[in-house]
């Protein structure tokens, strides 16, 4: 209590008003409400060199698609003749503030807290380190009001963003963007700036793709020459493995229904599409960043710069000092072996868990192989008739575990490593953990897709070879007409489940917490004073915004790295996203505490992160058609020909039983 009757004391030196008060519920809680004046708040910012909302007095013409009314509420687009106006006018006029914001309170009494010393100690300081140490359970800026609508009467920023927001009926609607970033700070903000302008790039996407894939499904028939090679042949194929009790030769025409499948995605107009996206990736980041500088000029933050100051943790766990050339006094510097030797340790577990991605996609081919194995050694006709499918999704809900187990696991480890090798400064230490998770990430999700288009099938020799028994690997083989559908099956899965699972938690939480509600009638926490009622929420997770970039880079690489494989990828992510960006604002506004305000100027280093992923969805696109699709193939027969008859065949060789003892011992599988 010494340390903590030292910190209000210091507080209150620096103008601080404090009161103490019992919780209602609960004797044993005591809270501390701090509260600063107009007058002391102004002199934090001039300390800190903070800009303010009101100090802008430019505005920023619209965009032709912007004034569209439809996708407007009273949040985005104002309208003095509405009567919510009345009861908000500081927030719905459309006016520049003009006065400090909540956020800009809250970042100014912040900019004081974190810095306030609790003892003499020249480490003690910053009400985070006292929650660390146990002296305080929790710090956190009250919400404006509760979130229940009033009839009559003001309305607060809060009610606003809960009416106009965070409702999935409103998922068509602009995003009140000046009154999150009001409300929230730039940071968030400029999150649902970013997320909302992907999926408005995504709607001419997915439009493009939904119209190629109905093109290609209405345009196949039986007679395509293609698939009357396949369903009317009558080769055979050798077996894939030297096992003859799972392993058989199997006629060619079995590949029948899964050459029309692979023809639904390997064709012609899949690889234009994919090129188009390539140029429709470049323009979206070009169009992004221009959007990015019209948000900050809107919102007074062009002469922000990222936060340069050095880390407090960063003097807290440097124990060695030395001069500083400019000042003469001592300050905190780490040596360079031990800099060293805290990137070695970064390099090492890194490169082990990328070997812990490579393991978890070898295993998923073990069950794989166990499973067919089951499979062919029972007589399951159903099951024997669609082994290939059964295989193919079988293998991708595996690998979609791995990646659901091990992303929170990557993202913790990235933030431990960046903890230990102790950046000097704010930027250096969120950069650092961007970078690490987004490369641990990349491991953990696009390794398995990238094993399937561009490693499968290629270390087998040819059949008899003794070593496809001793290495599994090699007999794990694609099907005859290709490997393009084990892409689209794994894409299928990962972009249909990979965050369904948790947005579906979040939506029958929220409905039983709603029926609950309804039961009651009277919902008892209202009564509660509102530190008290905001203590029952649940904070909001630690580096909350490195998740949640991190869901929507992930998902980004996976619609621009293997489109040529996967067409309806746009709009199955904007459909993700659509539900995602909502259920995003409920957390924020109904679930989670107030968030402490950080004003960043841009969404940072994540732009480096996206940037990167567009140079590499164009060449993993054009190694996919280059290595795994057959469409190129199919053309240059089809330009030496003139027509598709006998392309299969040309695909084929024929191998001498006599000369290959390893096979005698097999039979025709039947039907």
């Amino acid at each position: 209590m010494d340390k903590l009757a030292f910190y209000i004391n210091g507080l209150r030196k620096a103008g601080v008003e404090i009161e103490i008060a019992k919780g209602g519920r609960n004797n044993d809680l005591v809270f501390i409400k701090l509260h600063c004046v107009l007058e002391v708040l102004m002199e934090i910012v001039k300390a800190h060199n903070i800009v303010l909302e009101k100090q802008n007095l430019k505005k920023m013409r619209e965009s032709a698609f912007y004034k569209q009314s439809f996708v407007h509420t009273i949040c985005s687009r104002p309208d003095p003749k509405n009567p919510l106006t009345l009861r908000a006018p500081q927030t719905l006029s459309g006016n520049n503030a003009t006065t400090m914001t909540s956020a800009e309170r809250t970042l100014a009494l912040h900019r004081l807290i974190i810095r306030t010393k609790f003892s003499n100690e020249f480490q003690d300081r910053g009400i985070t380190r006292m929650i660390t140490q146990g002296i305080l359970i929790n710090a956190y800026p009250l919400h404006d009001s509760t979130l229940t609508w009033p009839e009559q009467g003001p309305i607060s920023d809060r009610q606003l963003l809960g009416r106009f927001w965070s409702r999935l009926s409103y998922f068509y609607k602009m995003q009140p963007l000046h009154l999150i970033r009001k409300y929230y700070g730039p940071e968030v903000a400029f999150y649902f700036a970013f997320l909302g302008f992907y999926n408005r790039m995504l709607v001419p996407a997915a439009l493009v793709g939904l119209l190629c894939f109905i093109i290609v499904f209405l345009t196949l028939d039986d007679e395509n020459p293609l698939i009357r090679d396949y369903c009317k042949s009558d080769a055979v194929m050798c077996p894939r493995c030297l096992d003859a009790r799972y392993c058989n030769f199997v006629p060619l025409k079995y590949s029948c229904e899964m050459a029309k499948i692979v023809l639904l995605f390997d064709n012609s107009a899949n690889i234009i599409y994919s090129i188009l996206m390539s140029f429709w990736s470049t323009i979206f980041m070009q169009l992004w960043k221009r959007r990015e500088i019209e948000l900050r000029f809107k919102w007074n933050l062009m002469t922000v710069e990222a936060n340069t100051a050095t880390r407090l943790q960063y003097y807290e766990r440097t124990k060695y000092r030395r001069p500083s050339k400019f000042t003469g006094e001592e300050e905190p510097y780490i040596p360079n072996l031990i800099k060293s030797l805290n990137y070695s340790v970064t390099v090492f577990s890194c490169l082990c868990m990328i070997f812990i991605v490579v393991l978890a996609i070898f295993s998923a081919m073990m069950i794989k192989f166990t499973v067919a194995g089951f499979i062919l050694g029972n007589d399951i006709e159903v099951l024997k008739n669609h082994l290939n499918i059964i295989i193919m999704a079988l293998s991708s809900l595996i690998n979609l575990i791995f990646m659901k187990i091990f992303a929170p696991i990557y993202t913790k480890l990235a933030i431990l490593l960046t903890i230990r090798e102790n950046p000097r400064t704010y930027v250096e230490f969120h950069n650092s953990c961007i970078y690490k998770s987004y490369m641990l990430g990349f491991a953990n999700s696009y390794f398995p897709v990238f094993y399937l288009a561009l490693i499968k099938g290629r270390l087998y020799t040819h059949p008899g070879d003794m070593s496809v028994k001793t290495i599994p690997l090699y007999s794990d083989l694609c099907h005859p007409p290709g490997c393009i559908v084990g892409i689209t099956i794994l894409l299928l899965f990962v972009l249909l489940f990979r965050s369904s699972v948790g947005q579906i938690i979040v939506i029958v939480i929220r409905l039983l917490k709603r029926g609950k509600a309804k039961l009651t009638k009277v919902d008892e926490s209202t009564k509660l004073p509102s530190w008290e009622r905001d203590y029952k929420l649940e904070n909001n997770p630690k580096f909350c915004m490195l998740k949640d970039y991190m869901e929507i880079a992930i998902q980004y690489g996976f619609v621009t790295f293997f489109i040529s494989a996967l067409p309806l990828a746009p709009l199955l992510a904007l459909l993700n996203n659509i539900i995602e960006i909502r259920l995003d604002a409920v957390k924020r506004v109904a679930t989670y505490k107030r968030p402490l305000i950080s004003r960043l100027p841009g969404i940072g280093a994540w732009n480096v992160v996206f940037q990167l992923a567009t140079r590499l969805g164009i060449l993993t696109n054009a190694f996919v058609i280059a290595f795994t699709s057959n469409t190129i193939t199919r053309e240059i027969h089809r330009f030496e020909t003139g027509s598709m008859k006998n392309f299969v065949n040309t695909t084929l060789s024929a191998i001498d039983l006599d000369s290959e003892c390893n096979l005698r011992k097999y039979h025709i599988r039947s039907t």
